[in-house]
């Protein structure tokens, strides 16, 4: 069973390894203004993790999350500005404004992996039909990050509440409500 950890009151050490969800990382690297609360204790969380000169994985999986998701809220940023509410992704991307975004999401992307390690997640070797079982309670992505985690030996910096319910045996650690009171 995973232990659930105070992002505040964990101090990390240079002998652990982290792996950032997607919306960790979007907190602490968005293009976009993101929840000033978290985006603050994630970022604290951050430093206190340079500063042990620990060290932070990411999968393409995760990589694939993050762009996704900046590139969604570019999108519903410029709907919200526009009078064609009807765009779609595909043609956004050829608008003045989103090349622009594009560009930005490109080099905030690089920018981020200055600082993480790639992880080789030796998919063919997984077994998929353990992480498909329970879909109803974990989903997928959240249970393939848990996997990845036990089998590295990583602990997961996650704000988001569904971790509660993957069974993997790995550190979960947080500022979510949810999760800390599962504890």
């Amino acid at each position: 069973m995973s232990k659930i950890f105070n992002i505040k009151t964990f101090t990390p050490s240079k002998e652990d390894k982290f792996f950032f969800d997607a919306n960790v990382l979007i907190y602490i690297n968005s293009i976009h203004t993101q929840k000033p609360y978290l985006t603050k204790v994630y970022s604290n969380f951050l430093d206190k993790i340079l500063r042990a000169e620990s060290e932070i994985y990411i999968s393409s999986l995760v990589l694939s999350e993050f762009i996704n998701k900046e590139f969604k809220v570019s999108l519903s940023n410029y709907k919200g500005q526009s009078a064609d509410s009807s765009l779609k992704p595909k043609q956004y991307r050829n608008t003045p404004d989103g090349k622009k975004q594009l560009n930005l999401i490109a080099q905030n992307t690089k920018r981020l992996l200055k600082n993480l390690v790639k992880i080789n997640d030796n998919f063919k070797s997984i077994n998929t039909n353990e992480l498909v079982e329970s879909l109803e309670l974990c989903d997928f992505n959240d249970r393939y990050f848990m996997h990845l985690c036990e089998i590295e030996d990583l602990k997961i910096v996650t704000n988001d509440g569904d971790f509660a319910s993957c069974s993997q045996n790995v550190d979960i650690i947080t500022a979510n409500k949810k999760l800390l009171s599962n504890n």
